[in-house]
């Protein structure tokens, strides 16, 4: 035989093993092992019509039974749900400005002052250093470039200075 032959004899007898196996690993049932079954929708509720009264027949034990119906699904947030980020607003302190200077955002807004300026800034709801019960938020001392942010939760008009230019003032409106 050629070995061309040989080669040819061989890659026919390799496909018919390879297809018996793949039948028998089709039509072969392991052992001991339950299948699954698929999974189902609840069956839909059957209203069945009253029978009009009869003689009592003898009682047959039913060889089926009908599954209870599955209640609704709950939707339920799964742990790498996250909630909406808050909203964001940016202002910026300059030698003789605020921008924007008057604004208004909804409860919940986190505002972030950033210092532009070479001066250092406190921004504060009262043109005062002092703390007492008006005092609302106040920043440390920023440098140029240092940012302080402040988280608004509750509806109203808020006005916010820089202490130590307390003619810059400027207007918030939360709702």
């Amino acid at each position: 035989m050629s070995p061309a032959n040989r080669k040819i004899g061989f890659l026919v007898l390799a496909s018919a093993i390879i297809l018996a196996v793949l039948i028998a690993g089709c039509t072969l049932k392991p052992q001991g092992v339950t299948p699954t079954p698929a999974a189902t929708t609840a069956p839909e509720a059957t209203t069945i019509p009253a029978a009009a009264p009869t003689t009592p027949a003898a009682v047959v034990p039913a060889t089926t039974a009908v599954p209870p119906a599955t209640p609704a699904a709950t939707v339920v947030p799964t742990a790498n749900q996250t909630p909406a980020p808050a909203p964001t607003l940016a202002i910026a302190i300059n030698a003789t400005a605020l921008t924007p200077k008057t604004v208004t955002v909804r409860v919940g807004t986190n505002v972030t002052w950033t210092n532009l300026d070479f001066t250092p800034h406190l921004v504060s709801n009262e043109p005062t250093q002092s703390v007492g019960p008006g005092k609302i938020f106040m920043s440390p001392s920023l440098d140029q470039g240092e940012s302080y942010s402040f988280t608004f939760t509750t509806a109203g008009v808020y006005q916010y200075f820089l202490v130590d230019r307390p003619n810059l003032i400027g207007t918030i409106t939360v709702s």
